[in-house]
């Protein structure tokens, strides 16, 4: 997306900040209009964002979520920053794939600690996005991450 885009996102009490940081990067990763996030981080059966038909959570520890948003989502994906959860996606994407949907997971790796070092109350950041990489640009300091497609069913 070549344009300006005021966005505010609220962590829940609840939320980690690490998972408060990846909706809004997975929001900018799969920008497009109509994109929406979740009316709350609590709502269990919902996912973190949505285009249409599309679903997409971060993180992959709540497996009885996912199964709930992949049936009613034609097509849903799971972002992963957690190396041990990254470790089973394939195993989770065979479970998945049992219940009769489908779903990508996608892991992501880079420096999300120094990102995170660097949020302030207000931010005024860019991201640039290619293939399978992103860098968010915080007008000081570059990070930059990669997205690797972990399994697809």
């Amino acid at each position: 997306m070549d344009e300006a885009v005021d966005l505010v996102v609220a962590k829940h009490p609840s939320e980690t900040e690490e998972h408060c940081l990846m909706r809004l990067l997975a929001w900018g990763l799969f920008w497009q209009p109509g994109i929406r996030m979740a009316g709350s981080v609590c709502q269990g059966d919902e996912p973190d964002l949505q285009v249409e038909q599309h679903g997409i959570i971060v993180g992959i520890n709540n497996q009885k979520r996912i199964r709930k948003a992949a049936v009613r989502h034609p097509r849903l994906t799971c972002l992963e920053w957690r190396p041990r959860f990254i470790r089973s996606a394939s195993e989770l994407c065979q479970r998945i794939n049992r219940d009769g949907a489908t779903a990508t997971i996608i892991g992501v790796e880079g420096e999300l600690n120094g990102l995170l070092a660097s949020v302030q109350r207000r931010n005024n950041w860019m991201l640039e996005l290619t293939d399978h990489d992103f860098v968010v640009d915080t007008g000081k300091n570059k990070f930059e991450f990669s997205t690797q497609t972990l399994c697809r069913l």
